[in-house]
């Protein structure tokens, strides 16, 4: 903010950046799905539990999804800290996190828990979709990094900076971001 700032920038050894917002765009979106069945049924009914709900997560797999048909829902419910759960076309649907499938005594699905340990391994945040008890969709949604900032980081690299990233992230996002 003054001249003295920038006649000892030469001498930076260490840049500290927060992630959200700096790094990554600071919003979550979808980065991909997978649909064991009926994927047009599921994700409007997805999209119909998911627009009732004020979440941020939920709100990124809205804009995923796009316009879709408005199923009807029914007995609509938000638990707190895992997910939502409802009644579409007499069908009880849950959208949430893995807590909320252990609790609801949801079967798995060895096909699905593959891809939520890859996906968890690159950082991302799972929404696991039941309908009756089985898990049959699963949704990756993540704060992607900003085009910017790979080159920044490498451009400061070059330079001999060493590039520290601070975030309230697990471990496992932070090394993915990283």
């Amino acid at each position: 903010k003054d001249a003295e700032a920038l006649e000892i920038a030469h001498k930076t050894k260490i840049a500290v950046f927060d992630k959200t917002g700096t790094l990554t765009r600071g919003e979550p979106n979808v980065t991909d799905t997978i649909f064991l069945n009926g994927e047009v049924f599921m994700k409007e009914a997805i999209a119909a539990l998911e627009k009732l709900s004020e979440h941020p997560l939920s709100k990124a797999i809205v804009h995923h999804l796009g316009n879709l048909h408005d199923l009807p829902v029914k007995d609509f419910s938000a638990i707190e800290g895992i997910g939502v759960k409802a009644t579409v076309n007499n069908l009880t649907i849950l959208i949430g996190n893995k807590k909320l499938m252990e609790k609801e005594g949801v079967t798995g699905s060895s096909e699905l828990d593959k891809k939520a340990h890859d996906w968890m391994n690159e950082g991302k945040t799972l929404a696991y979709v039941s309908v009756e008890r089985k898990n049959v969709a699963l949704i990756a949604i993540a704060d992607t990094i900003k085009t910017e900032s790979k080159e920044m980081v490498d451009g400061l690299k070059r330079m001999g900076i060493a590039v520290w990233m601070i975030t309230g992230d697990n471990e496992a996002t932070a090394r993915a971001i990283a």
